[in-house]
């Protein structure tokens, strides 16, 4: 399978194209890989196993990794660490955060507002 690798600049960002060309699907992604509970998948979006995306924050850079298969299994997302700055990255470098708060420790939401500066987020 190919993977499609896109470097956004900062601001007002256009995926264009004709329809039928993607520009829906790569959206779709792009909320699912932040985070965004996606029910309603293009049809060829099930052939995907991972997203990955990495931003960059005024804390530093933020590479998540979330998977796209088994809809039964909790979402989790995966948070790679510090010392390591490529996606492809062993399994055991990336840290995984759940979707959802926990009673201890921090949920992916809390981690990636945190990263972006975002005022209020209880941590």
């Amino acid at each position: 399978m190919s993977s499609y690798d896109e470097v956004f600049h900062a601001g007002v960002n256009i995926i264009h194209g004709s329809n039928g060309s993607g520009k829906s699907t790569i959206a779709d992604f792009i909320f699912f890989g932040l985070g965004g509970d996606l029910k309603d998948w293009k049809a060829f979006a099930p052939r995907a196993e991972q997203v990955y995306i990495q931003l960059i924050t005024k804390s530093g850079t933020l590479s998540l990794r979330r998977d796209v298969g088994d809809r039964r299994r909790p979402a989790h997302v995966y948070l790679l660490s510090a010392r390591w700055t490529r996606l492809s990255s062993p399994k055991e470098s990336w840290q995984t955060l759940p979707y959802r708060r926990p009673d201890h420790g921090y949920s992916f939401s809390q981690v990636l507002f945190n990263a972006i500066g975002l005022p209020g987020v209880d941590q």
